[in-house]
């Protein structure tokens, strides 16, 4: 279930009601991209975005180290034309910082998804 903590990051209260789902984590690799542009969702990059399969368009990304550490909480907007993005295999991170995006590099991490995927992509 989406924790207390993942809800305040969302902008969510599920209070004592919970969703009647459990996502199911990806374990994916992610890497990171500070190129500048337009997404597929046709909105500009900016933080908090990140590129994912298709299918993900209109979801958010929670997305957690191996080790549990949290990363960030990420809207899906882009799709990326790396076949690992576009197969499901990888998240794509935003950040307008270059240097950010060389220090995370490349790493497995564990993605819940959450929301509905409600894009006409």
């Amino acid at each position: 279930y989406v924790t207390n903590n993942e809800e305040k990051a969302l902008g969510v209260d599920y209070g004592q009601e919970r969703p009647e789902y459990e996502p199911t984590p990806l374990h994916i690799e992610a890497t990171a991209y500070c190129l500048t542009g337009t997404m597929a969702n046709g909105e500009q990059v900016r933080e908090g975005v990140c590129a994912m399969a298709r299918k993900y368009i209109g979801m958010t990304a929670i997305v957690y180290t191996e080790d549990g550490k949290l990363i960030g909480t990420y809207e899906v907007c882009d799709t990326g034309a790396d076949e690992r993005i576009v197969n499901g295999d990888c998240i794509d991170i935003w950040n307008p910082s270059k240097e950010w995006c060389k220090e995370f590099g490349r790493q497995k991490v564990i993605v819940f998804l959450v929301g509905n995927n409600n894009a006409n992509i």
